[in-house]
């Protein structure tokens, strides 16, 4: 069993949660900005 480099598939794993990460960070800002629009639309 020969290893083709593990390191990119590593690499390529790595940049995969990255993308998860930020696209999950980017949807809880957009639902916080969300509620504080409502929030001060209801005030």
């Amino acid at each position: 069993m020969e290893e083709r480099c593990p390191d990119d598939d590593r690499r390529r794993r790595h940049r995969r949660l990255r993308t998860a990460l930020a696209a999950v960070r980017f949807a809880g800002w957009l639902a916080w900005l969300a509620w504080t629009l409502s929030d001060r639309s209801a005030d």
